[in-house]
């Protein structure tokens, strides 16, 4: 019963952690793409200045446009705060993923009973406190697209890890 419990939780912190290492890239290739379309805008504003009497203003009008889509509409732009504690959040998991593969590694090789690995399993589940208080301080929309990466990730890792198909 406990060898199940710490593969479940073993194996659903390693998807976590596939998933945001995947949710962490993304963000930060769209905040990339995003400052680069800005980027790009203000330089084709400067080279048309010489043709066109107004275009300051209009590139003026337009940058200011992108900052004001980006504050009513969250999905152009990225939170910082959310980038800023992804990665934190991400190594939850990782630190957890690693105490759990230790413990049923011992489990598996028997170097540990199960009364010891029942205690030693609570006390590495304490860290989910953390985790909840994190998740429930950030919002973090699911995209499917990631999950599915994070999914077939998860699945090449426990095939070469331990030799288990899922």
């Amino acid at each position: 019963m406990i060898r199940d419990r710490i593969w479940n939780e073993l194996c659903d912190a390693k998807k976590c952690d596939l998933y945001l290492g995947g949710y962490l890239s993304y963000l930060r290739a769209k905040r990339k793409r995003f400052n680069m379309g800005k980027i790009v805008f203000a330089i084709a504003g400067i080279a048309v200045n010489n043709w066109l009497p107004n275009s300051s203003l209009v590139v003026l009008f337009t940058l200011t446009l992108f900052e004001l889509l980006k504050d009513i509409i969250p999905e152009l732009s990225v939170d910082e705060k959310l980038m800023d504690k992804l990665p934190e959040y991400r190594m939850l998991y990782v630190s957890k993923f690693d105490n759990l593969d230790r413990l049923f590694l011992m489990l598996n090789d028997e170097s540990i009973s199960k009364a010891g690995a029942t205690e030693e399993y609570f006390k590495i589940r304490e860290i989910n406190i953390r985790i909840e208080d994190m998740d429930n301080s950030i919002h973090l929309p699911e995209k499917k697209k990631i999950f599915s990466k994070a999914e077939s990730k998860f699945n090449i890792f426990i095939n070469n890890m331990y030799n288990l198909e899922c």
